[in-house]
């Protein structure tokens, strides 16, 4: 317990203190090394006041928005643009609006872009330039593809033409997706004819505007799109492309695998895609509709009849390895058009266990069960998939759809500990807004905690922290109560003495708090000045401190300065010192 993230960061902030904020390149190496949040984190340390200085505050508001452009983090930078305050510059307002009118676009909502982007069209700052006006009136068009408005596309792609001709890169891929989109694929393909293939997303868009217009043979298309895919330094989002151009090329051929195989691909990458980039999104039904096809295909050929489930799943097992794309075809049939629920049941199993054997298969569960009309309704997916689309969800912290998903799964999977299973139902319960459900269940499991083994001891503690994260310390110091009556380990009695001081202190009730944090110091020796006794200290003075029991406070903050040598544990009970005596 000692070792938890939520101890491990109060040790961090009471032994450094905004030391990191010190080095602002610091700052942008944690987002560049992957901890946006640690960034962001750091930036609202020491970011100044709006009010107060204007300037220092933009310096950071820039760089916390290019931090959350770079890790598109959609929802949060447009919940932070528009709350910026009065006070911001004509300059950086106008920076922001279109920083916002991006944002709109990657999440596709392209009528609420549109709304941002008039303003930026119709109220021009003085110093705007030509270019800037250009790729604003680009924006407006991109929007309309975004809502599926082809003809308001096709009338603002007109409009630019006259003002501005075919010229630049950014225009001749928008234009060559709007010619796509409305069905002029020739113009499509003259446009991109000579392009420069080499540039990012232009190679895709030329196959597909080829394909169409029946320029090149579909296999020839196919062909070069899987050899591209397969190159080394092609990135994700180009991957994506090429393997959706692949599957539209493979369809107008007759071979179901290549079609199947080449749409399986497209699923597993379609996650990179941006939300606005429809041209070359897929369904899950496409792919649903493909096996199923192919499955009757080669059924016919078998003389397989539906209903005749023995043989349609022998005939799956026969190709699971060799040809794990016609396996899954197979078991399809049955999954949907089975005699028994026993086949059924053994046809699901079947299938989502050869795509589990695929790296990142997960991503091909989601695009089948999660992006399909088929399954639009929850309940409708079966729950064997909806356990591993459960741990998926919370691996990658989307507790809304967890909940989603959680909603009906009583019974914990087949296999799995009823214990473990009821601590995931109430972290996803409680982090996903139904606190009493998952306050319930967390009663049942600390009722008695002697039927519990360690680790999962452990995590009902971790659960009770979530309570705590989301202001229900009430009913978190009740929960810690029961477990603490129960326990002898006088180690972990420290610890939970410490976690229901925390929450006393957030409730404002600083002696209780005081007193608790005191009790955890000096639990297991009268003298408690070791690391987690001094932290516990602290926090008691920090409390004391708050309760108007200023000597008290003075009291502890002078007892740590005793034995504290670190200079930078020193220097942050100066302060705390300094702050009594204005008090």
């Amino acid at each position: 317990m000692i070792g938890s993230p939520k101890h491990l960061y109060l040790l961090l902030l009471f032994l450094c203190g905004n030391a990191f904020g010190q080095d602002l390149s610091a700052i942008g190496q944690l987002a560049r090394d992957g901890a946006p949040g640690l960034a962001i984190r750091l930036i609202d340390d020491i970011q100044p006041d709006a009010a107060e200085n204007i300037s220092g505050w933009l310096f950071f508001e820039r760089q916390r928005i290019e931090i959350m452009r770079d890790w598109q983090l959609w929802d949060r930078l447009l919940e932070r643009l528009n709350g910026l305050p009065a006070n911001s510059p004509a300059e950086f307002s106008h920076w922001a609006r279109v920083e916002a009118a991006n944002a709109q676009l990657q999440l596709g909502q392209g009528a609420k872009a549109r709304q941002v982007l008039r303003r930026l069209l119709w109220q021009p700052p003085a110093n705007l330039n030509e270019g800037e006006f250009s790729l604003y009136r680009r924006l407006v068009i991109r929007s309309y593809l975004v809502d599926d408005n082809l003809q308001d596309a096709k009338r603002a792609m007109l409009r630019y033409q006259q003002d501005y001709g075919s010229k630049g890169f950014e225009w001749q891929k928008l234009q060559a997706r709007v010619f796509l989109r409305i069905g002029r694929d020739k113009d499509a393909n003259r446009l991109l004819k000579d392009a420069d293939a080499g540039k990012s997303e232009l190679l895709a868009l030329r196959l597909l505007a080829q394909l169409r217009s029946r320029n090149r043979p579909p296999e020839a298309i196919l062909g070069e799109a899987r050899d591209t895919a397969a190159q080394e330094g092609t990135g994700l989002v180009d991957k994506a492309r090429l393997w959706r151009v692949g599957a539209e090329a493979a369809a107008q051929l007759s071979g179901r695998l290549s079609l199947t195989r080449a749409l399986e691909q497209a699923a597993l990458l379609s996650h990179a895609l941006p939300a606005d980039d429809l041209l070359f999104q897929m369904r899950g039904d496409e792919l649903w509709d493909a096996y199923r096809r192919y499955a009757m295909e080669e059924g016919n050929k078998l003389q397989l009849l539906i209903g005749q489930d023995t043989r349609w799943l022998k005939e799956a097992d026969k190709w699971r390895e060799q040809r794990p794309q016609r396996a899954r075809a197979f078991y399809s049939i049955v999954m949907f058009d089975g005699s028994t629920i026993s086949s059924r049941r053994y046809a699901y199993q079947e299938f989502i266990a050869t795509i589990q054997a695929i790296p990142d298969g997960v991503r091909l569960l989601r695009k089948l069960f999660l992006d399909a009309e088929r399954f639009a309704d929850t309940q409708d997916i079966p729950n064997r998939v909806r356990y591993l689309l459960v741990d998926d969800a919370l691996s990658v912290n989307d507790i809304v759809l967890a909940t989603r998903l959680m909603s009906g799964l009583e019974q914990p999977p087949e296999g799995s500990d009823a214990a473990e299973w009821g601590l995931r139902r109430a972290r996803v319960l409680t982090l996903g807004g139904r606190h009493a459900d998952g306050i319930a269940i967390l009663n049942t499991l600390t009722t008695d905690i002697s039927q519990l083994e360690a680790p999962t001891r452990d995590r009902l503690v971790q659960v009770i922290f979530d309570l705590q994260t989301v202001g229900k310390h009430q009913e978190a110091v009740g929960l810690f109560n029961s477990v603490l009556r129960q326990t002898v380990n006088p180690k972990l009695r420290r610890e939970l003495l410490f976690w229901q001081a925390d929450s006393y202190k957030a409730m404002q009730q600083f002696p209780k708090a005081a007193w608790l944090y005191l009790r955890s110091a000096t639990l297991l020796d009268a003298i408690g000045m070791d690391p987690w006794g001094q932290t516990a200290r602290f926090r008691a003075a920090e409390s004391l401190a708050e309760a108007g029991l200023i000597e008290d406070a003075r009291r502890l903050y002078q007892g740590l300065m005793k034995v504290t040598p670190e200079p930078g544990r020193r220097a942050m009970i100066k302060y705390k010192l300094q702050e009594l005596w204005l008090k």
